[in-house]
């Protein structure tokens, strides 16, 4: 408590273990910081992913992500993208898991140097301690004031980042991660559209909180050239209560669909 009585506020805290991306909350008080630790640590909201929390500044600024192929601890970068978290219109509400994001997020030369330096020390960080990592590396960057500032590391790709990089990508995604795999991978052979990629996530009624499922989803009938539609957390399931003829109908099996 000693914490968020003497920090400032803004105040970040987050569940320490994995909650689907919806652990962090930003509180803007005192009583908002123990209404939030009483949440997570009493009520056990996340389970026992909230059982241990961590308090962090709240840093100011445009958050980029920054994907990398890992090949035995030498990193390259995919482009960057940009996502949003905040569940409401007007990038407004409390954190989700992601419900937008875009690609390419352009940045300035000196920026770029900046997170090319960022990889470096990763890098020999992964060395320095005895690491033979190959894999991806998901990086998500706060950049604060034209400084990047490392928020999280993941080893996967991230989501929705992901559906807007690889829409672009025009090399061999699969030669791709097996030299990265045998150690040949080279930045030059990653080469991308020009295309500017928008992906609008559809989340179910009260996400990220209580929502229910089983709800029907209409969607249209055909997609237009440069649309791409993708699944998660839907199901086809025979409910007469629909149009009662029994016909499988799309339905929302988990919170963003």
């Amino acid at each position: 408590m000693d914490v968020v009585r003497t920090s400032p506020y803004p105040l970040v805290i987050k569940a320490d273990g994995l909650a689907l991306g919806k652990s962090v909350e930003i509180v803007d008080s005192f009583e908002e910081a123990c209404a939030s630790l009483d949440r997570m640590l009493r009520q056990r909201t996340f389970g026992d992913s909230g059982a241990t929390v961590v308090m962090e500044e709240f840093l100011a600024g445009e958050e980029l992500s920054l994907l990398c192929l890992v090949s035995h601890n030498r990193l390259i970068p995919l482009d960057l993208a940009r996502d949003y978290k905040k569940a409401y219109k007007g990038d407004t509400g409390p954190n989700t898991g992601g419900v937008g994001a875009y690609s390419p997020y352009l940045v300035s030369p000196e920026l770029h140097s900046a997170l090319d330096d960022m990889c470096t020390q990763i890098s020999a960080g992964l060395e320095a301690d005895g690491y033979d990592y190959t894999g991806i590396l998901f990086i998500g960057v706060m950049v604060v004031d034209g400084v990047p500032k490392v928020l999280e590391f993941n080893v996967r790709f991230g989501d929705p980042e992901t559906e807007v990089l690889l829409a672009r990508l025009t090399s061999d995604l699969a030669e791709l991660l097996l030299s990265t795999i045998d150690g040949t991978v080279q930045e030059k052979d990653i080469t991308w559209s020009e295309d500017f990629v928008v992906a609008v996530i559809l989340t179910s009624l009260g996400y990220p909180g209580s929502y229910t499922k089983d709800e029907p989803i209409t969607l249209p009938s055909s997609l237009r050239d440069g649309e791409l539609l993708f699944h998660n957390g839907t199901s086809m399931v025979k409910k007469e209560v629909f149009d009662g003829s029994g016909t499988p109908t799309l339905v929302n099996s988990a919170a963003v669909c």
